[in-house]
């Protein structure tokens, strides 16, 4: 009984963050390499960089698309 109470409010929390207009906070960026350092440290920094901007540009597309949609709303209710 609890697990499926569980589930049904996650459910819900997912709901309400794909729904958002509130501004998402987007993941930090990795510190850049020195122009000193390995090889390997480079390539492991581009991963990581390419990584996390395709996620914050993921969340600002959602965003962007939430926000427009509440306008949208807002311009048939309001006038």
């Amino acid at each position: 009984m609890a697990s499926k109470s569980k589930t049904i409010k996650s459910v819900a929390l997912l709901q309400k963050r794909y729904t958002s207009t509130k501004k998402p906070t987007l993941l930090k960026y990795p510190k850049r390499p020195k122009q000193s350092a390995t090889t390997t440290s480079k390539k492991t920094y581009l991963a990581s960089y390419e990584r996390i901007h395709a996620a914050n540009t993921k969340k600002i597309k959602e965003w962007q698309e939430n926000v427009s949609e509440a306008n949208a709303l807002n311009k048939k209710i309001f006038g």
